[in-house]
């Protein structure tokens, strides 16, 4: 992880945009869902953003109960991911085959930071523009949204959704939860697009990608994280479809 940062702090010059804001333990070792138990990018996620946090969200991520990754995602999900769900009745927040929608989530979070007294609230935000239109506003908000978060000491969660293109409709069929680990703390006048670095639960694996608008071109209802390494949701898109990785929303202090 590291080296990866030193590689982008070198190499983003050539972009005009620098990636000067990271999550400040740059030393955790992520935690791998794949060592959870059901669908857990959620509860993951979570435990990655507090772990790579400063010193009092790693305190609050240090209380949670477990000496293995599989250990902390079940205590995650037992303390707060069976919760009535927010959003849906007779149901709780995380199931082990669907996994937590985003404002569970978001919800699971600000009910998880209360283990220790000093961090600050946590929130969401969604970045849809109405269709047919550029997504300038958006990029501004989840830069200021995103920065915020990182200078209140948690690395921000990403709600990330695959997209495809049936029958003239953008069509989400699968959506998943990412960390923010690095980003430019300015976005000049102008500027369509930043880069980030992130760290996807599935394997604990960190990738380079970039936050773009989606113009009247592309159509896509979100914004666009270009992350052509990442294989989220691929085996979801039929042969000949065109598809995008869409930047949902974020979770985080702000």
């Amino acid at each position: 992880m590291k080296l990866l940062l030193l590689l982008l702090l070198s190499l983003s010059p050539t972009y005009g945009q620098i990636l000067d804001i990271s999550a400040a333990n740059r030393e955790f070792d992520y935690v791998d869902q794949k060592n959870g138990v059901g669908n857990s990018c959620g509860p993951a996620s979570l435990l990655n953003s507090f772990g790579a946090g400063t010193e009092r969200w790693q305190k609050a991520y240090l209380q949670i109960p477990g000496s293995s990754d599989r250990a902390r995602i079940a205590s995650v999900i037992k303390s707060w991911g069976l919760q009535p769900s927010t959003t849906f009745t007779n149901r709780s927040r995380w199931q082990q085959r669907g996994g937590v929608n985003f404002e569970d989530l978001a919800a699971m979070a600000e009910d998880m930071r209360k283990i220790h007294w000093t961090l600050p609230k946590v929130k969401s935000e969604l970045f849809f523009s109405p269709p047919g239109t550029e997504s300038v506003g958006q990029l501004k908000l989840a830069h200021k949204r995103l920065s915020k978060s990182f200078d209140k000491g948690m690395p921000p969660i990403l709600s990330v959704r695959r997209f495809v293109l049936r029958k003239g409709i953008w069509q989400s069929v699968h959506g998943h939860f990412v960390v923010l680990t690095a980003m430019p703390s300015k976005l000049n006048r102008g500027e369509t697009s930043f880069p980030v670095t992130l760290v996807d639960p599935v394997g604990a694996k960190s990738f380079v990608g970039t936050v773009t608008i989606a113009d009247s071109r592309t159509s896509l209802p979100c914004l666009i994280l270009n992350c052509p390494t990442n294989p989220v949701g691929k085996t979801a898109v039929q042969s000949g479809e065109r598809h995008a990785l869409g930047l949902a929303g974020a979770i985080g202090a702000w």
